[in-house]
């Protein structure tokens, strides 16, 4: 094709640029400049659109300069692309102008103009554009609105979404399904599930995805008993129905239910709906029956899944870990290894927690290697597991040694290395290591303080002990009940039974059972028949 026309090269141009060929069509492009054509309305839009693809700020600025002088009109197809360029660059007061400037103005313009106003958080003035455009009949309310509201929440803004929610209220009165379950999506992801369930209550027939979003902010929110009451209401109510996504909301709630029952009940609804095949379902059964400790409905689903992928075979590694069946734990660890699946922290850590429980070294060796080769071993998460598991199996000299070697630390792989300490009798060297994690600037948690009260108990160090005691409040912790349970024995541990008294007199707990049968552990440890 030796004589191009304009219309071939806007049409090979914007062909290269919307199958997402950016560079190439920039080549042709200035071949097309070179050859001494002229932009029209059309090449101008593609070009726009070119740059905002490329994020080509300079170039996309030359081009608007020559839009300018070319006297060509700035019409919706132009004023579109130049105002989601200056968008896409961040660029919002740049794309406003552009905005004012465009003769003529469609839902889409807006719907764009308040995308950059969204992304520049200034949320009254993309609202206030939203209300402009219902003033002028434009419909697309509802195809902007929902994610200005999902934006309040990636950008931590309650008190701002709030107010929004309020002006919703005056200028549109009454919600519709759309626009309850945006701002119930909205609420539920602020953690503010009440406000949501006012949402969900105003909303006049709630769909199932308002169901299965208030549900799923509950369970987010740890209220697990009101997250499985709103699925058994939605049950009496018969409809709308529960779907695969409703079911799998419910039975997350089963996760921190304290019996099965309930969970069962579900399992059996989705047999009974032809659900359970839906891998998100069974993925869900998996880890309910997992979390529960019921290995054997565990281990039936597992068997029977369709395809098992890396969350699978974590979710019954890390349950038979837990649940004190580390030999399985090892075991199916071995079958995930055999095929050509990736291994991930959460599998090594739990692996590494198996051997803990076995006290099997050798096993536990032969895990540090594969997380050597793999990388995992500079994973603080791995890292604690693999102190944690030297520690247990007897060999502190080589939880010393990998703690020694590792690239950082946290409150948590001291704490891990402190507790080895104290549990091999090596008192001093826990107190030693408490202070050189205060020196290195990482606070202790609560945790720490019952592993170093724990360790002054077992060799009767009083007066540190009252040290480290008094200390807790002034990294900003509370003392709890173990922390109580520790000074208490170590108080009777040393015969110190009235002080011991009075501190379990003085502890601001209504229940302090607990703590006398510390003491009187203590007392029958210490010889103490009379105050035993």
């Amino acid at each position: 094709m030796e004589e191009r026309d304009h219309v071939v090269w806007c049409a090979l141009l914007a062909g290269l640029q919307q199958s997402g060929e950016a560079e190439q069509a920039l080549d042709l492009y200035l071949d097309f400049v070179s050859e001494g054509y002229k932009l029209d309305h059309f090449m101008f839009s593609t070009i726009f659109n070119l740059c905002s693809d490329l994020g080509a700020v300079g170039l996309g600025l030359q081009l608007h300069s020559c839009l300018l002088k070319s006297g060509c009109v700035l019409d919706s197809f132009i004023g579109c692309a130049l105002i989601h360029m200056y968008v896409s660059f961040g660029m919002t007061r740049d794309a406003y102008g552009s905005f004012l400037c465009t003769a003529e103005k469609n839902g889409v313009i807006y719907s764009t103009m308040i995308q950059g106003f969204v992304s520049d958080s200034d949320f009254v003035a993309a609202f206030d554009m939203v209300l402009l455009m219902g003033k002028l009949g434009m419909v697309s309310d509802h195809s902007t609105l929902p994610s200005m509201l999902r934006a309040f929440a990636s950008l931590d803004m309650l008190e701002e979404a709030r107010a929004i929610h309020c002006r919703i209220v005056k200028t549109m009165g009454a919600q519709d399904l759309i626009m309850g379950n945006s701002l119930m999506e909205m609420y539920s992801n602020f953690r503010a599930i009440d406000e949501a369930f006012k949402v969900f209550m105003d909303i006049e027939v709630p769909s199932e995805f308002s169901w299965t979003s208030l549900m799923h902010g509950y369970v987010e929110s740890e209220r697990f008993d009101e997250a499985f009451e709103l699925y058994r209401m939605m049950l009496s109510l018969g409809s709308p129905k529960p779907n695969e996504y409703t079911l799998v909301a419910a039975l997350q709630a089963c996760y921190g239910l304290s019996e099965t029952c309930q969970g069962k009940q579900i399992h059996g609804f989705t047999i009974k709906m032809g659900f359970y095949l839906h891998a998100y379902v069974e993925s869900a059964l998996l880890g309910m029956y997992a979390k529960h400790g019921c290995m054997d409905d565990a281990s039936l689903i597992f068997l029977n899944l369709l395809e098992k992928d890396i969350v699978s075979w974590s979710v019954m590694i890390a349950s038979y870990a837990q649940h004190g069946h580390g030999e399985k734990a090892l075991k199916t660890f071995l079958q995930y290894k055999e095929g050509p699946s990736n291994i991930d922290e959460s599998i090594f850590s739990s692996c590494l927690s198996a051997c803990s429980s076995l006290t099997s070294i050798d096993m536990g060796r032969c895990i540090h290697e594969n997380c050597v080769k793999t990388g995992y071993d500079s994973n603080l998460k791995v890292g604690v597991a693999i102190i944690d598991m030297y520690c247990k199996c007897g060999s502190i000299k080589d939880a010393r040694q990998f703690f020694n070697e590792m690239r950082e630390h946290n409150v948590i792989s001291y704490t891990a290395m402190i507790s080895g300490f104290s549990q091999h009798g090596l008192v001093l060297n826990a107190l030693h290591l408490f202070e050189e994690m205060k020196e290195s600037g990482v606070k202790p948690d609560g945790i720490t303080f019952v592993e170093i009260l724990s360790a002054c108990g077992h060799f009767g160090l009083v007066k540190e002990g009252w040290e480290y005691f008094e200390s807790i409040t002034d990294y900003g912790l509370e003392k709890t009940m173990n922390h109580y349970a520790c000074m208490v024995d170590l108080l009777g541990r040393v015969g110190l039974m009235e002080k011991a008294e009075d501190l379990i007199n003085n502890a601001p707990f209504p229940l302090k059972t607990s703590l006398w049968r510390t003491l009187l552990g203590a007392c029958n440890k210490h010889g103490d028949v009379k105050n035993g």
